[in-house]
This record gives C-alpha cells, structure tokens and sequence, in this order.
C-alpha cells in the first residue's frame, strides 16, 4: 500500500498521547520509559479494527475531531494520568503488585466508547476534583457516573443479561468510585457493585477466566467479592474447588493461595450466624464450626511456613535487591522492611483471615462452661489487630499509592472489630485507626475516604442501621458488637485469664 503524506509514523501509543516518538522497534523507548505497553505501528498505513481474542474489548480508531474536540481528549488524558499516578504505588518494589494486573488493563483500554470510557471519567474527574480543589471538574465526574449507570442498564437490557470484559471492568470501576469519589462515600453501594461483580463472575463461569485480560479481571475482583462477603457474613461460591482451580492455567502464587483461605471465612462466619440462631443448644450445634475453624487455622499456619520460606528464597535469588537478613514477620511491616509489595499485601490478607478465625475460636470456647481442651496461646486476634494497627505506616506511605490504603481498608475494619468485641477500642493501637480514618484534618485525603466508607459499611451491616452523622469510638464499639453477635445482639469477648505453660502450645 502506498503511505499517506503528512501522517505521524510513530507507535499508537504515543500518537494517541501526542509525544514524540523515537520510532524504536519492536517497542519505543518511550513507552518502555512509561513502563507502559507500546501498542507497536502502523505499517499497513490503513486503519484497521483490531479486536483481541481474549478479550472482550473493542478498539475502534475515532473519527476526526474538531480542535475544540480534540482539546477536550487532551485534558481527559491528562486529567487520567494524574489520576493514576496518585492510585499506583511508586515505590521500588511496587512492579509486583497482585491488583497490576487488572489496573494495567484499565489503563490500556480506558479510549473504549461507552459505559467503560464514562465510568473511567466519572473516577478520575471525580477524584482528581477532589483532590485539587477543583469542584467543576469533580461535578463533571458526577454526570459521568450517572451516564455511565444509564448505559451499563441499557447494555445489559439490550443484551438480555450478556456478561462480558467490559461489564465486568466497569461494575469494578463504579465500586471504586463509591469508596474513593461518592459524596457520601455509601457503603451499601459499593456493595451492590461487588454482589454486580459476582453475579458476571458466576454467569460466565470459572473456565471463562483462564487467561489474558479476563484472568487479570478476576484476579483484581476476587478479593473485593470475598470482602464483601466477609462483611455480609454470607458463604461464598469463590471457596468452591472449582473457583479455586479451574482459572488458573499457570502456578498459583503465594498470594492467590492465601485468598483462597481468606474465601473460606465468610462460610465460617455464616455458621456462626446459625449457631446464634440455633440458640439454646449452642453446644450441638458449634462442634462442626469448631472442627472448621481448626482445620482453616491449620492451614493458614502452612501457608505462613510457606510464606517465610518463599521471602527468604528471594534473598537467594536476588542478593543484591535484598538485605541479607530476613526480616521477621512477627513484627509490624515499616518503611523499612524489606518484603515486595505483593507479599505485603498477602500478609495484610493472612492477618484479616487469622482474626476472624481466631476470634470465633475464642467465642466459642468462652461460651463452654466448662471447655475440655485448653486454648493455644496464640489464639489472639488482638496480635493480629496489632499488627494490622502498626503496620498502618507501610500501607499509607505516599509511595505505596492511594490504592494501596484501599486495599488495606478491608484490613482496618477487621481491626476495628477485633477491639470492640475485645473492648480495647481505647487501647493505643485502636487510637492509631481512628485518629488518623475518622478526623477531619484533611478531607481531600483518601484516609479520610476510607473512614467514612468503613463507618457506612459497619452501620449497613447491623440492625436496626445505626447512625451516620457521627463516628465516635462509643459508636464504632457498639457497631462492631452488633455485627460479631449476627447484627443485632451484642457480643463482647472476655480477657483471657492467666494460664500456665500448657496453655503455651
């Protein structure tokens, strides 16, 4: 074919940047600069509409614009780089974060008409308004997100329940926006986009997810569907053999295996729901949910043994992007502490999940008058409370990225519980949470986003709904009190009395 005068010979991705391309093959350097994917060039000189085969994602080139159009595209684009320079973590580590994965596909996919482009707006104009002080820019957020709700009704109308990549990547997106950009930050909401996520997850099925975009996508959902699951108190089907196996056609990684323990608490905690119901009989109906919380506390100690196992392999691997002594994760992480992103992270998630299993365990063996074994010493969710509490600094660093003190949100309120049901909503650690998630200092960070959305969810998820014009720690207790005694009922956890060394085990 013959070239066209005047035309740009660079790769898409910098064309549709309007930077200057160095015209390097395979890939520019600047796109490798950017750590981004170089889209490669356009040697046929005609346009072409080029759909992946495993995704559901389709990119068709824009028709020509007026300056003013143009103009507008320009400032979006901007306006998303900010958005997701202030969300990623910057630190030397951060390349190996677990949710890279599906954040990375947004992120090459975002020029996508439709709800998609509409629910990515409505998440970067809407944050980074907030974030600069600008309220037009945030308004215009906001009518993003209302187009962006009429266009998911109208497609998934006109489709009749159809469910694909690029539903799914919206219903994530729209969550995301319900905690970081909502003005009221409504739990409840955000909750109805992740049961959204589930329910596309189950009607496409687990084979449906086994490689490319659509792997990435769930491996970014599932952790936010198991989180919802934990705070409805409900099973969830992501625990079945078939979720856990069939999605992956390559080695799970350290973290993957840690959430899939994480995905069998909420069932734990939905027994434990029947077993208040089943009242009084407690003592009948709780050895099942015994013999399944020792059984899940055995297998989150493997996984520990194989957690420390694999860090210390690393510093065999990589001497020299290590310090050669391994730090020791009984300790709090620090800005310090030498550990990958990736492995911080499923550390937070083996915390959640060692508190709520340990938690159960102590209720239940507080409720025998007269238990015939004795507690291991170990079983205490307040070490774990602790640990989530001190390691708080790691998590909200300003390297580590906004998304990462999302993540870690999930993290906080499980302490939170852990010190109301223990009636240490007082102690130093529980100061250190809602000292810093539930002032007012500096309403523009996302520390305070996060506050208000975990004190939505706690007062969504007791009965009757508690109040939300305030959040004092009188509140905060009796919220996590309700919620551990099945929404209604308020259950608290008596100190554990001294024990001798049998009880050390």
């Amino acid at each position: 074919m013959v070239g066209r005068a005047g035309r740009s010979k660079g790769c898409f991705d910098c064309r549709r940047r309007k930077k200057g391309c160095d015209l390097s093959r395979p890939h520019c350097d600047q796109c490798i600069k950017r750590k981004t994917r170089c889209t490669g060039y356009d040697d046929t000189l005609d346009v072409v509409v080029y759909t992946p085969p495993a995704s559901k994602f389709i990119y068709t080139p824009p028709a020509s614009k007026s300056h003013a159009s143009l103009e507008s595209t320009a400032m979006q684009i901007k306006y998303i780089d900010t958005f997701w320079e202030l969300l990623l973590p910057t630190m030397s580590r951060a390349s190996r974060s677990p949710n890279g994965g599906w954040t990375q596909v947004i992120r090459d996919h975002y020029t996508a008409d439709g709800p998609f482009k509409n629910a990515m707006l409505a998440l970067t104009l809407s944050r980074v308004g907030q974030y600069s002080g600008n309220a037009d820019v945030a308004r215009s957020g906001a009518i993003h997100y209302t187009n962006c709700l009429r266009e998911v009704a109208r497609k998934i109308d006109i489709q009749r329940g159809a469910c694909n990549d690029e539903l799914l990547a919206v219903c994530m997106i729209l969550g995301l926006y319900e905690v970081m950009c909502s003005p009221t930050a409504q739990g409840i909401n955000w909750q109805h986009h992740i049961s959204g996520v589930g329910i596309l997850m189950q009607l496409r099925g687990p084979h449906e997810f086994t490689y490319g975009i659509s792997h990435a996508l769930f491996v970014g959902a599932r952790m936010d569907v198991i989180f919802g699951a934990l705070i409805s108190r409900k099973a969830t089907f992501l625990d079945s053999h078939e979720w856990t196996t069939v999605p992956w056609s390559t080695p799970k990684s350290i973290y993957d295996k840690v959430v899939d323990l994480c995905a069998q608490v909420p069932r734990v905690l939905e027994m434990l729901d029947q077993l208040h119901i089943a009242r009084p009989q407690p003592a009948a109906n709780s050895e099942s949910l015994l013999k399944a919380c020792w059984r899940l506390d055995n297998e989150l100690q493997d996984w520990y043994r194989e957690f420390v196992a694999t860090c210390n392999d690393l510093r065999h691997i990589h001497p020299n992007r290590y310090a050669s002594r391994a730090p020791d994760f009984d300790q709090p992480l620090t800005a310090e502490t030498e550990i990958n992103y990736e492995h911080a992270q499923a550390l937070s998630v083996y915390w959640i999940a060692c508190s709520f299993v340990h938690t159960i365990l102590r209720l239940l063996w507080q409720a025998c008058d007269n238990p015939v074994y004795l507690l291991p010493h170990r079983i205490d969710p307040l070490r774990y409370a602790s640990l989530i509490s001190k390691s708080l600094p790691y998590f909200s660093a300003p390297s580590a990225g906004e998304g990462s003190m999302l993540y870690y949100a999930m993290s906080i309120g499980t302490a939170l519980h852990c010190f109301s049901v223990s009636n240490q909503l007082c102690s130093p650690d529980a100061y250190r949470i809602t000292n810093g998630f539930y002032g007012l200092e500096d309403p523009t960070g996302i520390g305070v986003r996060v506050g208000l959305f975990l004190r939505t969810l706690a007062a969504a998820s007791v009965k009757p709904h508690g109040k939300l014009d305030k959040a004092t720690r009188d509140d905060i207790a009796e919220f996590g009190k309700r919620w551990w005694g099945g929404g209604r009922e308020k259950v608290t956890l008596r100190p554990r009395t001294p024990v001798g060394k049998a009880d050390k085990m």
